[in-house]
């Protein structure tokens, strides 16, 4: 597997930051995670898009333009010769030292990786799944709109589904007993206008 990180393609075992990215010390940066179809791309310029307007939130400058962002992607399917996969597309602050303060670090960390996926186990997708909703609540997405780099109340939300055997938990908003989405497919199957998810009709209870 061939792995984009900051200007060239490189082995897996090659692909690495520091431990002093601000990505990894404190979530500080952005993403976004697309999929493509026996070899198209799915919106591609819509999250890239997405992608930009969530740096501009957090004043973090990318720096590739639109554009070369766009061929990144592309390129990573083709030279990892990949048509129905994944692609997580991530814009770190990049390596600094301790302590928040952006400004400490120079360079934003770029990175791009092209897998295959299986979100659930194969019957899954034939027969079809039981829903249940979880306890974890999650962010309230009027404080940003944006992909952050963060994903503590899916990852609670997974272990707690996982614990009663089941595949697919549905979280619940912050305010009020309305399910927000899930995980994965799930988020991306329920995104509505500017890749926001609309608001069901009425709560989801466990079928």
């Amino acid at each position: 597997m061939k792995v984009y990180l900051n200007g060239k393609f490189v082995d897996r075992s090659k692909a690495v930051v520091s431990v002093f990215d601000h990505g990894l010390l404190y979530g500080d940066g952005v993403f976004e995670g697309i999929r493509s179809y026996d070899g198209l791309i799915f919106k591609l310029r819509e999250h890239i898009d997405r992608l930009f307007e969530s740096a501009h939130t957090i004043m973090l400058k990318i720096p590739l333009s639109k554009p070369e962002l766009i061929e990144v992607v592309k390129e990573s399917l083709r030279i990892n010769r990949l048509h129905d996969a994944y692609i997580r597309l991530v814009v770190t602050r990049g390596e600094g030292d301790l302590g928040l303060d952006p400004r400490k670090c120079a360079d934003p960390t770029v990175f791009a990786i092209a897998d295959r996926i299986e979100l659930y186990p194969k019957r899954l997708y034939d027969q079809g799944l039981e829903l249940i909703t979880v306890a974890t609540q999650r962010n309230v997405p009027e404080a940003l709109r944006m992909h952050r780099r963060e994903y503590f109340p899916r990852l609670l939300g997974r272990r707690e589904g996982q614990a009663l055997d089941h595949p697919a938990p549905v979280h619940r908003r912050a305010a009020g007993d309305h399910p927000a989405d899930g995980d994965g497919a799930g988020s991306a199957g329920r995104a509505g206008r500017a890749g926001r998810p609309p608001h069901p009709p009425r709560p989801l209870q466990r079928r």
